[in-house]
């Protein structure tokens, strides 16, 4: 008989892996016991299944100071909620300003809103792979209404300056989103301090979910325009889709076994602590960084630190 192989995951930017065990319990309890769809009935398995998802919210709501949970809106991955973001909010002769670092989840939306009118600048980074605010504010245009920034590339992994940047949009009357894809989780995020006004976040990563989980959390409603009507589980009569958030934005059953998941991976960041989680990740990557840079063969594309 052979022995296992001491594998070692470096996958997590993908996905995360293994998930802490209240996840998988709490996924397999809302399945087992649940069995109801959020909001859809008056029964006592459809209020719990309700019940798990509001608690979600508010927890969401409140691990990144946001400060209404109804504007939390469940999402199926990021790339689900950078779409909504994108196409609910830009219009034909808008401009917009992203990087040439984004995810495909932000580049590929965006060229092909280009196609259809809106006007898109790609802001090139400085030293350090770093964007800056002063090159953010020499782009800005009257017609600005969005910019929208990844906070950490899954490929340089560079973190970026939120809150400057966040800073300088709002010097130009524009709105300001964070891709946190790779950061949620790992690197605090504090809405209402660094000046976000819209959040998008995955569940499957550093918030430790299952897969088709994720979240689009806003300051004040922002008249995003749905991309998916349906059933809401609220005024099941009317001819039209509701306009209350977040109902707006969440058109057909949520994955609410997931969700649950999601809760629980949350709730054992806070247990933790997110700045423990940081220091731990910090070491392992500066471990690494340290073997790369001592190898003549190997070129580091990025940050020299963990920092």
């Amino acid at each position: 008989m052979h022995e296992a192989p001491n594998h070692h995951y470096l996958d997590n930017a993908a996905t995360s892996w293994p998930k802490p065990e209240q996840v998988y319990q709490a996924i397999n309890d809302f399945m087992r016991y649940n069995g109801a769809s959020p909001g859809r009935s008056d029964h006592c398995m459809a209020k719990r299944a309700d019940q798990a998802v509001e608690d979600t919210r508010e927890l969401l709501a409140g691990f990144f100071n946001a400060p209404n949970p109804r504007l939390v809106a469940f999402t199926y991955n990021c790339t689900d909620g950078l779409n909504l973001v994108l196409k609910g909010l830009l219009k034909p002769g808008d401009h917009v300003v992203t990087s040439t670092m984004e995810h495909n989840s932000v580049s590929r939306p965006l060229r092909a809103l280009e196609r259809q009118g809106v006007d898109v600048t790609y802001l090139q980074p400085g030293e350090n792979w770093l964007l800056h605010a002063n090159d953010l504010e020499n782009v800005m245009q009257p017609n600005t209404k969005l910019v929208i920034m990844t906070h950490a590339s899954n490929v340089i992994g560079a973190v970026q300056d939120a809150t400057s940047l966040a800073k300088a949009t709002h010097k130009h009357g524009a709105l300001f989103a964070l891709d946190a894809a790779q950061t949620a989780g790992q690197v605090p995020i504090d809405m209402q301090a660094m000046g976000i006004d819209i959040l998008v976040v995955p569940g499957h990563k550093g918030l430790l979910g299952p897969y088709a989980t994720g979240a689009v959390i806003t300051l004040r409603d922002e008249g995003i325009d749905p991309w998916r009507e349906g059933g809401t589980g609220i005024k099941s009569d009317a001819r039209l889709h509701p306009v209350e958030m977040p109902y707006r934005l969440e058109g057909g059953t949520l994955n609410a076994s997931g969700i649950a998941g999601l809760r629980a991976g949350v709730e054992f960041i806070r247990q933790t602590g997110i700045d423990v989680i940081r220091k731990r990740e910090q070491q392992h990557v500066q471990r690494l960084l340290d073997i790369l840079l001592s190898e003549p063969a190997v070129t580091v594309y990025g940050p020299r630190s963990a920092e």
